[in-house]
């Protein structure tokens, strides 16, 4: 829910931009005042309301909030319900006793059954200004979100494991890269020497050599970590050591070794993102959450996809009957979600994602989402209102979705970028987000 506030502080904002639209709107009458509105909602793929959730109408501006009432909906019969999900007498009409351009915002919010702060909104789903030409509520931001890209990878790392065996186990939101480089050691030896003195005394500097004689010398293996991956390297830390023999003519001998030199190289793994321009939509109550649905998914052992409001065509939804498993919810494309609960450890990258390797729903075993014969399913990105804490099915707001692989060896791959398509737009009459046109009334 939005504290009164978060409310204040958004109402603040677009009273800021309302200056944008003075003079767009002139009041129909100037002798007799308005004192009553009658508003018409005309929806385009509003979504149904999940059980646990239904829709309330608002106006606002800076010193009030006002609820016209609460809806549900069903897209297939597009029918409008009360809080009681009884048909609504007044189907998409509402009311509201006063002139409702004496607010700045109409805005459609997603509130929790039983509601347990009636007075204030919850998180809001659709808004625009009462000043428009034409009032077209759409989910805020959502030029901002058509703008971002996603792309993601399923490279794993919390095992340990470099074998590609166990790749696409796991779902990372970000570009994905096995690079090498030259490893810049200053303990590594490159080249030494022994010089014979005359000394008769004996230094013993480091212990780390374990046998030396004229042509070899011989170190402990030292463990290395970088990035995200272990690399075994072998390498000496010392500085010069002397001895002296004990056998006449008692010669003293000086390991030099020549330092600051490339030992060898590594080979590591990159996650990078380019500009994928998220904005940050968790001051309107919403964050964005990852999904991935495959048939290899047991849906008896966790959920099913709940699918958007569309006209489905052209195969968009088609690999979608599967189970169904969460990434988990974040507020930034560009830094960690807010958990990973099914991974081996913490050596994960700092993006979005998840891998499915242990604690599963139901005692689910691990996940390999692209087998032998290829993955068959869709990986998506939702938004969810934060008072919808579920992970066994999705809010119907699909921002971003895109297959799974079908070749095995694209998950095996020393690059991966699988790119998802954006589905927020709102000009589109056959699939995206929701569009609500308002028509009002003023007597």
């Amino acid at each position: 829910m939005l504290t009164p506030c978060k409310r204040l502080l958004f109402l603040a904002l677009f009273v800021i931009g309302i200056a944008l639209y003075v003079g767009c709107d002139q009041p129909e009458d100037i002798l007799t005042p308005t004192s009553q509105t009658k508003l018409y909602l005309n929806e385009e793929r509003l979504p149904n309301n999940p059980d646990s959730l239904i829709y309330e109408l608002w106006a606002a501006n800076s010193t009030d909030t006002v609820s016209m009432g609460k809806f549900g909906y069903n897209h297939a019969t597009r029918k409008y319900f009360d809080g009681n999900m009884e048909l609504r007498a007044d189907s998409n009409e509402f009311y509201i006793a006063d002139d409702v351009n004496n607010y700045e915002v109409l805005f459609v919010s997603v509130e929790t059954v039983p509601d347990n702060d009636a007075a204030s909104p919850g998180p809001i789903m659709l808004l625009d200004f009462t000043a428009s030409p034409t009032i077209k509520m759409t989910f805020p931001q959502v030029d901002s979100i058509w703008g971002s890209t996603v792309r993601y990878n399923m490279e794993t790392t919390s095992d340990g494991n470099r074998n590609p065996d166990t790749d696409g186990y796991g779902i990372w939101f970000s570009n994905y890269i096995e690079e090498s480089r030259d490893l810049n050691d200053t303990n590594a030896i490159l080249d030494w020497e022994v010089v014979t003195l005359t000394m008769e005394t004996l230094y013993v500097i480091d212990t780390n050599i374990i046998a030396i004689d004229t042509n070899s010398i011989v170190v402990k293996d030292t463990t290395l970590i970088f990035g995200l991956d272990t690399v075994s390297q072998t390498v000496v830390r010392f500085d010069v050591i002397e001895r002296i023999d004990t056998v006449p003519p008692y010669p003293k001998t000086l390991l030099s070794i020549d330092w600051d030199v490339s030992y060898g190289s590594i080979t590591y793994d990159n996650f990078t993102q380019d500009n994928f321009a998220f904005p940050d939509i968790s001051q309107y109550g919403w964050k964005y959450k990852g999904w991935v649905v495959s048939d290899i998914i047991d849906t008896l052992a966790v959920g099913k996809m709940t699918k958007p409001a569309w006209i489905l065509s052209d195969g968009e939804m088609e690999n979608t009957d599967g189970g169904l498993l969460t990434t988990g919810t974040f507020d930034r494309i560009d830094a960690p979600d807010d958990a990973n609960p099914y991974v081996k450890s913490d050596r994960v990258p700092p993006f979005p994602g998840e891998e499915f390797f242990q604690n599963l729903p139901a005692g689910l075993d691990s996940v390999n989402l692209v087998p032998e014969a290829g993955g068959i399913g869709k990986v998506f990105v939702t938004v969810e209102p934060i008072n919808f804490n579920t992970d066994t099915t999705n809010f119907p707001l699909i921002a971003f979705m895109g297959d799974l692989p079908y070749d095995r060896m694209s998950v095996e791959d020393v690059e991966q970028q699988f790119t998802l398509k954006g589905w927020m737009f709102s000009n589109d009459p056959y699939r995206g987000f929701p569009l609500i046109t308002v028509t009002k009334v003023r007597y």
